[in-house]
């Protein structure tokens, strides 16, 4: 976060995806270094990467939406990636498509 914090966004974009390698595949975290990534690969006009990874994160927040417990920090997380997507679609004009993401 140091690294984005002060515009490093290749060494930020490094350590999200050194983090994500050896995060745990059962651990809720790697939804949150997902949305890292693709917001750094946004910042990098990586726009295809970017949203690769917010996909990517969304398959791993769905099962935990859609599960008996939806906490408020599940769907906040949920609602940030798509938020992002959103944007992506803005920035590349595809306005139905952000739409859909934002709504």
């Amino acid at each position: 976060m140091a690294h984005f914090a002060i515009g490093s966004m290749v060494e930020a974009l490094k350590s999200f995806e050194a983090a994500f390698a050896v995060c745990s595949p059962t651990n809720s975290m790697r939804a949150k270094l997902l949305n890292n990534i693709g917001v750094v690969r946004y910042q990098l006009q990586k726009y295809s990467g970017a949203l690769d990874a917010f996909a990517s994160a969304l398959e791993i927040q769905r099962p935990l939406l859609d599960g008996p417990v939806r906490r408020e920090s599940i769907v906040y997380c949920a609602s940030t990636i798509l938020t992002n997507v959103g944007k992506i679609h803005l920035h590349k004009a595809k306005y139905a498509l952000a739409c859909s993401s934002l709504q």
